[in-house]
């Protein structure tokens, strides 16, 4: 967030633009807490994630699961190599160089930790993504987590895309994957938000 603030804000005025990055990580790490307490849905599902990881990394195995709908395959393979440093000498010059072995490489655990969240959220996106994707009688251009299509085709592309978001979301996604990672039991307690009312919004998906 230190670095969003940091990137986002310099060209602001010439004031931001001359101040020290220390500044922009401060007030990322206050927004990071103030995310936590007043998006009290979101926080949790990141802590949530953040703790099947841990269970993971405990036995050291890599977090994966199935994608719903699609059955899409995600590992995450995250690896960190054994380096060995060493001094190497040419004529009058030395050189410091690290050589990684790969061959036998380790379970990366602050990588999984921290990947664990955008990786689940992604995946079901991708869901999301290629649930329009085929269901769209129309062209259509898909880049990350965007859509693009003609002019002509908006009025097909904008109800499709809310209705393959409902319909994604009612076969429960969340539990689909806690199941298959073994920790459906810390499944969290639900909301009173009728899924069905995506339907109706205009800024769901710009």
């Amino acid at each position: 967030m230190g670095q969003q603030v940091w990137d986002d804000t310099r060209a602001i005025n010439e004031y931001l633009s001359r101040q020290e990055k220390l500044w922009a990580s401060m007030l990322g790490k206050e927004l990071h807490t103030a995310c936590y307490e007043d998006l009290k849905g979101p926080g949790g599902l990141l802590k949530l994630f953040e703790q099947v990881a841990d269970l993971y990394n405990e036995k050291h195995e890599y977090m994966a699961w199935n994608s719903p709908v699609t059955n899409f395959p995600v590992v995450q393979n995250y690896r960190q190599p054994i380096s060995n440093r060493t001094w190497l000498s040419y004529g009058d010059a030395r050189f410091h160089v690290v050589v990684e072995n790969w061959e036998e490489a380790t379970l990366d655990k602050d990588s999984q930790r921290l990947g664990a969240s955008p990786n689940i959220v992604h995946s079901c996106d991708g869901v999301h993504m290629s649930m329009v994707v085929y269901a769209a009688d129309f062209d259509v251009a898909a880049i990350h987590d965007s859509w693009g299509c003609t002019a002509g085709s908006m009025s097909k592309l904008f109800p499709l895309v809310r209705e393959k978001f409902v319909e994604l979301y009612k076969l429960d996604p969340l539990k689909h994957i806690l199941k298959q990672l073994g920790c459906e039991s810390m499944m969290p307690k639900r909301g009173n938000l009728d899924i069905a009312k995506v339907l109706e919004s205009d800024f769901c998906f710009c």
